[in-house]
């Protein structure tokens, strides 16, 4: 059984109930929207903590960070040293091979063009794999091959090689005359040792 009865027009209640509806969607609402501001703002002070943070950690690591450039062209200079180093052990086991030839330029002019080397082979000389091989099996050293106008230019050109101090053994391994007039050509053939 009802003990009241609700006499007031229906647009009027229809009112009151929007308006009692607003008013409790509203402070719903109203309670989103300042937990969203609480949680934005929260947000945003971490942020502006977090950046900070980052602001000073970049100065405190900046000289970390010059160090690891400087590391970087260290390692950089380092590849490019190595390289010259490579270029320079080349070269070191080239110069016997230039001695040797500015060697043989020089007894050639004591003896006045009378002699000429046609053929030079260096066993041992150039590479220092080579060389390994070769000192196992008879060593490093020269055969020189040419020819000449006199025996004595081959024997200027034999105290030469050996009085340089650049080889251990010098040997003539042949000697001969080609043609049969006088005057002729002679080929010859030495072998230096180192």
């Amino acid at each position: 059984m009802k003990t009241s009865i609700n006499l007031l027009p229906a647009s009027y209640q229809r009112q009151l109930m929007l308006r009692r509806r607003v008013y409790q969607w509203g402070i719903v609402l109203a309670m989103g929207l300042l937990a969203a501001g609480i949680m934005r703002m929260r947000d945003v002070r971490e942020y502006s903590t977090l950046s900070q943070r980052l602001d000073l950690l970049a100065r405190e690591h900046q000289p970390t960070q010059q160090m690891l450039r400087r590391l970087v062209d260290m390692r950089e200079e380092l590849s490019e040293l190595y390289q010259l180093e490579q270029v320079a052990k080349e070269l070191e086991y080239q110069r016997p091979a230039l001695f040797l030839l500015g060697l043989l330029s020089e007894i050639g002019e004591q003896t006045g063009g009378r002699l000429r080397v046609t053929k030079l082979e260096l066993t041992g000389l150039q590479h220092p794999s080579t060389a390994r091989k070769n000192e196992s099996v008879g060593g490093s050293g020269v055969l020189l091959t040419g020819v000449s106008l006199d025996n004595q230019s081959v024997a200027k050109l034999e105290s030469g090689l050996w009085e340089s101090g650049f080889f251990s053994k010098v040997e003539l391994l042949k000697s001969t005359v080609i043609g049969e007039e006088q005057g002729s050509l002679r080929e010859y053939q030495l072998r230096c040792e180192m």
